[in-house]
Order: C-alpha cells, then structure tokens, then sequence
C-alpha cells in the first residue's frame, strides 16, 4: 500500500515584537504577534526528515525581526506583504507564504483629563492582518478580535441584554489600500450599525453589519463575522424570600451560542 503527502506546511507561531515609535516627547508602541506558515516542494522534509529552507525556528523568528527592524513602523498589513515577499523572493522552494499578524491595542492613560505620553492601558481586543502570498498572487485580509459588545433590548416583558465578543474578517479586493483608514471606518461603521439595529434576529445583525461595511468600503470584496453571545437570566432571589428583580441579570458560564456570518460583494 502507498501514501500520498496531500498537505504539508511548517513555520513559526507566536513571534512578539514591541515596535516603540518616537514622536518628539510623545511615544507610541506597536505590540504584535506574528504567524508565519510555509507551503512548497517540502514532501521530502515530511517523509525523509529532510532539512526544510529557512533552518530552524529561530531562524524564522529571526527574519521577522530583521525585517521589522528595517521595514515596521506603522500599520501590520504592509509589514505582512513585506514578510511574504522576502520569503518569496529568497527560498525558491517556498510557493506560498502566508503571513498572520495580531496587534494588541495599547491606550493612553488619561491623567488629568489629558492623554499621557508614555503610559498605556489595554482590553482584549486585538487587531488583525493576514497575507497569503504565492507567485503573483497577494490576497490581503484585516480585521480585529475579542471586542466585547453589548447592548440593552426592550422586550414586552421588560429588558434583556446582547452581549458577547465579536470577531470580523473582510477580505481586500486590491493590494494598494490606506490600511489604516480602512480599518478605523470598518469598524466605526460596525459598530454604528450594531448600535442602531432594531428588532430582529442576532443572524440578521450580522448580516447587516457585513452590508454597511461593504457599503462603506468598495475595496472590501468579503465580510466575515463570529459573534459568541453570553446568555442573561434573571437572579434568582425567591432564596432570599424576595421578588425576582427584572433588571439584575446574571451572566451564565456556558453553554455559549456562536453566531458566524460570511456576505461577499456580487461581481
């Protein structure tokens, strides 16, 4: 009997960087985590132990750091075109490199009602890049993850909650785009939309989010959504010998509902 090696990729995950950028007596940081995964003529690594291009994973890690030394200032997806198309363009046995970057988002500290300069605070949300570079072909993706959303319904019996982390994935249909501009409407205009929903289905507020940012952004070709929804019930207070009380709501630990959504721009 014979085998056949369909898929095969290797690279390097969690590589973390902190770009600090200095703006005079103001500083800015860039906190990242990178992914870097391999496809090409590799089936003898697999089968043989062969050495695979690139040596071993530090020396991955390693190209990363150089080029972010060289080429990473500001946003992630062209440090993402810059990572796939040196692995490209020196490791021949490479056809496809794809390049996963996620940005921890640092604030300003507020003191005295004014933005410091040097110290930070950060939630859970992540911003999100993704290239997949092979030959002529560039495929660009952007995103954030892990932003907690919630919202308070009116419902004929009083009041409920929408809440739950939201992740969203849109897809560039062209390479040369203000990145950075893209992804503060994107988001802007999600969130708008997910304020201003009416009544309806947590399905159909996904799909109208994907609408509005298709409408807002012409060079977004595709919108994807996750949505984990956590579930509210009313406190149980009948052990306490009161009334339930409508309006303290207890979070519950699982299960979670999971609510995916994927709109493309018709051709």
């Amino acid at each position: 009997m014979s085998f056949i090696l369909t898929h095969g990729k290797f690279g390097e995950s969690a590589i973390r960087l902190v770009r600090l950028v200095h703006k005079g007596d103001r500083e800015e940081l860039r906190d990242l985590a990178i992914q870097l995964l391999l496809k090409g003529d590799f089936e003898r690594g697999f089968t043989e132990g062969a050495t695979l291009p690139l040596g071993n994973e530090q020396a991955i890690a390693d190209r990363v750091y150089a080029l972010a030394h060289e080429h990473y200032r500001e946003e992630i997806e062209p440090f993402a075109l810059v990572v796939s198309q040196h692995v490209l363009r020196f490791f021949p046995s490479v056809t496809q490199a794809e390049v996963e970057i996620a940005e921890r988002l640092w604030a300003r500290v507020s003191v005295g009602g004014r933005p410091h300069n040097r110290a930070f605070s950060a939630s859970g949300e992540r911003r999100l890049a993704r290239v997949i570079r092979a030959g002529d072909t560039t495929a660009v993706e952007a995103g954030f993850t892990d932003l907690p959303i919630l919202k308070v319904l009116t419902t004929k019996d009083g009041h409920n909650i929408l809440s739950g982390t939201l992740t969203a994935r849109w897809r560039y249909g062209w390479v040369d785009v203000p990145y950075g501009l893209h992804w503060q409407q994107v988001r802007q205009v999600v969130l708008e939309t997910f304020a201003n929903h009416g009544d309806g289905t947590v399905q159909q507020l996904l799909h109208d989010m994907a609408q509005a940012a298709l409408d807002q952004a012409p060079a977004i070709t595709e919108m994807r959504f996750t949505l984990n929804v956590t579930r509210h019930k009313p406190a149980d207070l009948s052990h306490s010998g009161m009334d339930n009380d409508p309006d303290l709501l207890i979070p519950e630990a699982g299960p979670v509902g999971i609510v995916e959504a994927t709109v493309i721009r018709e051709a």
